[in-house]
């Protein structure tokens, strides 16, 4: 109930009092009351809210191979070939965002096709130009729908360290199941979130170094959380064999897969660019594709696959040089860049292109060193932007997209590159030890740089059929899972 009075602290002179009492139609008043906050006009605009892609600051849009046979009206639309028709379903569904389109005659910069007033082309330098979907900006967010042999895979290393970027290559079929499944969010996804399977062997010195930088912490930080840990199935060393996992996956259906591992890169048998990366088990058996998917559907799930060339092959071998010549290593290298080329691997390409496919596969171009993922001075683990990418970023309420969650790993290139100038400095300055600073940072930085997406960079973890109570003294908290 309102008071009969209220009192003014004005003085209106001897004879008036500074008590009035309210109006009869008061609560009128308080009913239409809206209080608006005053604007300051010295301040800038609030910063976009990054994990938003909808939002044209952030932008997200399709990156593709330039087409000399193409008008610019074609030009700043998906491709018309009929095997582009999903991307085309894509692009219209989000709002048909300006084409960002790749020239390798012009490699530093990318040609933005719009019809959005004026300017209608440009060329823009894919480094330093600012966020968005207008004149002058490419979008945070990109998916390049090209195979690496006509968007190669330095474009997409280049552009990891300033947005997060995405690929899909995949025939009509499989791009028109990633497609609908994406555009109706995997609705009908069987996969529970809240459930995690991590595998990872140790049958020598380098699988040992990645379980302990990536698998052990990763599983210690599942198995500790309260509203992971029922779901959290780790397979490590010796329990990390191909049926196992067959069987931890059906059982599972889990969100999130960790695998760390060799990668097949066996030139001794034919049909290499079947097995190229697949995961290499604790037995010496190979993880293959067609086995995999006669027994379980990624359905939404996110992959991180630590491996050999995992995400594919490079053109080139970029450690030609660092190995000895003579060595069967290095001529594998060599032979595998120059007879495959630039290719997706065969086992991410099976997943995202599933009737139920995977939402995003990461894993590294090229293979990874022992050095890379741990410090010899100090015995310090070197992954721990990785780690958290997989745990922190996207174990929120709101789970980030994988390329925005990713952002702190792909950070480290830039001091990593430092390391290397420094390491130089020192070695020309006659630090007996300046080598060997340039050799684990430019091995650390090629490993950072070469880790990719595959998929669309928006996707995260979808926690909307789960329960979510109140807890606020806790980080997030999970119920349980309504799945089936």
């Amino acid at each position: 109930m309102l008071p009969r009075n209220v009192t003014v602290n004005a003085w209106f002179g001897p004879d008036v009092s500074s008590k009035c009492p309210l109006d009869s139609n008061a609560e009128d008043w308080l009913r239409g009351m809206r209080l608006v906050p005053a604007r300051l006009p010295l301040f800038a605009p609030a910063q976009p809210n990054w994990t938003r892609w909808q939002d044209d600051r952030v932008g997200w849009s399709l990156l593709l191979s330039n087409r000399d046979d193409l008008v610019e009206s074609q030009l700043a639309e998906p491709d018309p070939a009929p095997e582009f028709e999903p991307i085309r379903r894509l692009w219209d569904a989000r709002g048909r965002p300006p084409i960002y389109r790749y020239d390798p005659g012009n490699p530093n910069y990318l040609r933005r096709h719009a019809r959005d007033g004026a300017v209608s082309q440009q060329d823009l330098d894919n480094a330093q130009t600012g966020y968005g979907i207008g004149i002058d900006q490419v979008p945070y967010y990109l998916l390049i729908c090209n195979s690496p042999r006509v968007v190669p895979w330095e474009i997409q290393f280049r552009l990891n360290l300033s947005r997060a970027i995405g690929r899909l290559d995949l025939p009509k079929e499989g791009l028109d199941h990633y497609v609908t499944c994406m555009l109706d969010e995997w609705k009908e996804s069987a996969a529970n979130p809240l459930n995690t399977v991590v595998w990872a062997t140790t049958s020598d010195w380098v699988t040992k170094v990645m379980n302990a930088a990536v698998a052990e912490p990763l599983c210690s930080h599942f198995r500790a959380d309260s509203h992971l840990c029922e779901g959290a199935e780790c397979l490590l060393g010796d329990q990390a064999t191909i049926e196992a996992l067959l069987k931890a996956l059906g059982r599972q259906r889990p969100g999130l897969i960790v695998t760390t591992s060799h990668g097949c890169m066996d030139l001794t048998r034919p049909g290499l660019s079947e097995r190229l990366g697949v995961p290499v088990d604790a037995l010496q058996e190979l993880l293959m594709p067609v086995q995999l998917l006669e027994e379980w559907q990624p359905d939404g799930a996110i992959w991180l696959g630590l491996a050999c060339c995992s995400a594919g092959a490079h053109s080139q071998n970029s450690f030609h040089g660092l190995l000895s010549l003579s060595s069967a290593v290095h001529d594998t290298m060599d032979r595998v860049a120059s007879e495959l080329g630039p290719v997706v691997a065969p086992l991410p390409q099976a997943l995202l292109g599933a009737p139920r496919p995977l939402r995003a596969f990461i894993g590294h171009v090229e293979p990874t060193f022992d050095r890379t993922w741990y410090d010899e001075n100090n015995g310090q683990r070197l992954a721990e932007a990785l780690v958290q990418a997989f745990y922190q970023h996207l174990y929120q309420p709101q789970s980030e997209p994988i390329g925005w969650a990713l952002r702190e790993h792909f950070l480290h290139y830039g001091t990593l590159r430092d390391g290397v100038d420094a390491g130089k400095e020192a070695w020309n300055n006659f630090d007996p030890n300046g080598s060997l600073r340039v050799m684990d940072a430019a091995l650390r930085a090629i490993d950072v740089r070469n880790l990719v997406i595959l998929g669309d960079p928006t996707v995260a973890l979808d926690f909307s059929r789960c329960s979510l109570p109140s807890m606020p003294d806790t980080k997030f908290s999970f119920r349980t899972f309504e799945g089936e």
